[in-house]
Order: structure tokens, then C-alpha cells, then sequence
């Protein structure tokens, strides 16, 4: 428990102990301020005589409505029985301990003079919210960026990583498919241009006035179907011109008449998709 006492002009002080740069606690006086939502306010004297780090400038919001930047500096501040980094502010009023150092404790005092003011910790907070309130607010911004960097970094390399496969593996399901049919180049690349305009003039297909609900299901039974129809039409058509001595399909050969086809058919739905949304 910290403990203090109310002054003569009514200010509620106590006093803190913090860490100077030689690693020794300093006693330091400061006056209780609720109005206050930062750390600490030292003045340039006591700032210089503990020789805290400056961390750059911080903007604050006066009482009266104005906002004032305050050079900032890092401390360490004996809290509770532990050691808490605080944000100090450079100000030449008195030192004040406002309310993100005071979070999660129980302030208590005698409004008298020389009334006592006791300052203890919330047991059933500290746990949570003291630890939240310890890391200063150039910390909190500085780890909160590099868990994004991480986090980004390994979602992009995941997802590099999941495209890369997903790429190898449709460029050698490709090239498996047109080695297996028994078709000329010309004959691949007509095949592939029916299924090119198929998927462009199903993909022009606008919604009808319905709810999206009824009409997805709809929409991809019909192109389903049309899939099924058209894939039948090619199996046949590739079992008619097989050369082979079997005289019959082979099941490579429908592999490779389902991944030319699919591979086709995409780029032209979406592409008749880009194009209804253009118009």
C-alpha cells in the first residue's frame, strides 16, 4: 500500500519512488490528480537529476480544452511492490500522478488537513487490467506494429505458399490432361475455345428480381447441368476419334477432357462475370 496525506492546501499527496539511471530509487512527491489521464508530470529539474530517456513529444488535452505537446521521457516506477514503466511528461507545474498509474487501485483519503490518502491495488483487477495499463502507450504501439508486421508476413507467405501449390499443381493436372487425349493441338485448342465462350455466356446470366437465397441454388444447378451436358458431348466426341486399340474411352482420358474443360470454363464465367459488371 502506498500511503500519503491530504496537505493544507487541500492536495492529496503521496510519494513514489522511482528508478534513476544509475539503477537507484529516488523518492519522489507528486499530488494526486484524477483530472490527469497520463502517467506522470515531472518538472525539467527532477527529469534531468534521475536522468530518464526521452522517448520524443506527446500531445495532451489542457483542462481548459487546449491541446499542449509535452516532451516525454520513460521511467520506472516502483508500483505496488514491482517495477511499472511509465510515460513521464516534462511540465513546470507540481509533479502529478494522474490516472492510467492509478488504474486498477483503490484510492482512499480523509478530506482534512493532514488527512491520510492510502493507495492500494485492486486484487480482483490486477490480474488483467493492471497488466493492460503497465505497458506505456509507445510500447503498446510499438509491439502492436510488430505483431502485425508478423502476422502479415506469415499470413503472406502462407498464402504464397498455399497459391504456389495450388499452381504447380493445376499446371501439371494441365499438362497431364491435354497428353492424354488423342487430339491434334488445333483440335486442344478448339475444344478449349467452345469452353471458353460456354463459360463467357453463362457468366452474362443477370439475377432475376428474387431473394439471393432462391436464386443461387438455381443458378448453379443450371450451370451444372449445362457443364454435365457439355462434358457428355465431349466424351463422346473424344471416343469417336480415339485411336487407340482398345477402341473404347480410357479413364485418363476423361481426366483429361474434366481438367481442360474446367480449366477453360472458368476463365470464360468470370470473364463474362467482369464484363455484365462493366456494361
Amino acid at each position: 500500500m502506498i500511503r500519503g496525506e491530504v496537505s493544507e492546501d487541500q492536495q492529496a499527496l503521496v510519494t513514489i519512488e522511482i528508478i534513476d539511471a544509475e539503477g537507484h530509487p529516488r523518492p519522489v512527491e507528486v499530488v494526486l490528480d484524477t483530472g490527469f489521464t497520463g502517467y506522470l508530470t515531472l518538472p525539467a529539474e527532477t527529469i534531468r537529476r534521475l536522468g530518464l530517456a526521452p522517448v520524443g513529444r506527446r500531445t495532451f488535452e489542457l483542462a481548459n480544452g487546449e491541446l499542449f505537446e509535452f516532451e516525454a521521457y520513460l521511467a520506472s516506477v516502483s508500483w505496488h511492490g514491482r517495477l511499472t514503466d511509465a510515460l513521464v511528461l516534462r511540465s513546470d507545474s507540481e509533479p502529478l500522478l494522474g490516472m492510467t498509474l492509478l488504474w486498477s487501485s483503490r484510492v482512499t483519503l480523509d478530506a482534512i488537513a493532514q488527512g491520510e490518502v492510502r493507495i492500494e491495488p485492486l486484487e480482483a483487477m490486477a490480474s488483467e487490467a493492471v497488466a493492460s495499463k503497465d505497458t506505456p502507450p509507445i510500447m503498446k504501439r510499438l509491439l502492436g506494429r510488430l505483431w502485425s508486421f508478423v502476422k502479415g508476413s506469415f499470413l503472406l507467405l502462407a498464402f504464397g505458399l498455399a497459391f504456389g501449390i495450388i499452381v504447380i499443381v493445376a499446371i501439371g493436372a494441365f499438362y497431364y490432361g491435354v497428353i492424354s487425349l488423342p487430339l491434334k493441338f488445333g483440335e486442344i485448342l478448339t475444344f478449349m475455345g467452345i469452353w471458353l465462350a460456354i463459360g463467357a455466356v453463362l457468366g452474362q446470366n443477370k439475377p432475376p428480381a428474387m431473394p439471393l437465397m432462391e436464386y443461387l441454388p438455381r443458378r448453379i444447378i443450371v450451370y451444372v447441368c449445362c457443364y454435365v451436358f457439355f462434358f457428355a458431348i465431349a466424351i463422346v466426341y473424344e471416343a469417336l476419334l480415339d485411336r487407340g486399340a482398345s477402341g473404347g474411352i480410357k479413364v485418363k482420358e476423361v481426366f483429361g477432357l474434366l481438367v481442360v474443360s474446367l480449366v477453360s470454363f472458368a476463365p470464360g464465367f468470370f470473364a463474362g462475370q467482369d464484363k455484365e459488371r462493366n456494361q
